[in-house]
């Protein structure tokens, strides 16, 4: 399986506003408003520090997983992607190994802040407690 790198890490947030005051006020980055995305109950923002790598703040619209995962941890790390060159062949690679994905096939979404994707979930049991996003850039 070939990782390229972290391409984000995901911090839950209560006040996306906040959130965007505090991280350029004191580390002065480059934040830029993102997106609802309702299936999820959530939107983001974006920091992107280099091309490559981005810190995703999310705050929760409704009730879904991202409001639990604040109930139950308070505001902080929720996720890191990992992105991947060929996602199938690496499902594949960790499905061999007994590795769960959520959901059972990649979804796909193609966000203006860095085109279009392909994702899974990898439960946090297996990392730590940590949830795993792999992530695959679709060429535009």
């Amino acid at each position: 399986m070939l990782i390229k790198g972290v391409l984000k890490i995901g911090i839950a947030v209560k006040d996306l506003e906040h959130a965007g005051k505090v991280y350029t006020e004191q580390l002065g980055l480059d934040y830029k408003k993102g997106n609802n995305y309702p299936p999820l109950q959530m939107r983001y923002d974006l920091c992107w520090l280099g091309d490559s790598f981005m810190l995703q703040f999310i705050e929760p619209t409704g009730t879904g997983s991202i409001a639990r995962f604040l109930d139950k941890n308070g505001e902080g790390l929720q996720h890191i992607t990992f992105q991947v060159d060929g996602l199938d062949e690496a499902m594949s690679e960790l499905k061999a190994k007994g590795v769960e994905f959520f959901p059972d096939e990649p979804v796909c979404l193609s966000p203006p802040e860095f085109g279009p994707v392909r994702f899974v979930f990898i439960p946090p049991r297996l990392f730590n407690g940590v949830l795993v996003q792999l992530m695959e850039r679709i060429p535009a």
